[in-house]
């Protein structure tokens, strides 16, 4: 039964854990239809230029010179200001 126990609790682990990363790929497929390398974009109350978009996470270099990483699920769940030159 200790075996048993172990292993639902390590398949349920497994799966909130893919959930996860899952979902910052289909995010990430997303926002690389919407956000290109040089948008300017206000997220989580921070405003910033996009440097990056990966997989699973978007980089935006903040008007202060820091470079801010958040998960695209975030991004995809956050209201996004993208600005239009």
């Amino acid at each position: 039964i200790g075996l048993l126990s172990f292993g639902a609790a390590a398949a349920i682990g497994f799966g909130f854990g893919s959930r996860d990363i899952a979902s910052n790929l289909l995010a990430g497929n997303y926002l690389r239809d919407m956000l290109r390398e040089g948008d300017r974009i206000s997220v989580a109350g921070q405003t910033g230029v996009v440097h990056q978009v990966s997989a699973v996470k978007t980089e935006i270099k903040l008007d202060d010179g820091n470079v801010l990483s958040v998960s695209n699920r975030k991004i995809v769940d956050s209201d996004v200001v993208r600005f239009l030159s």
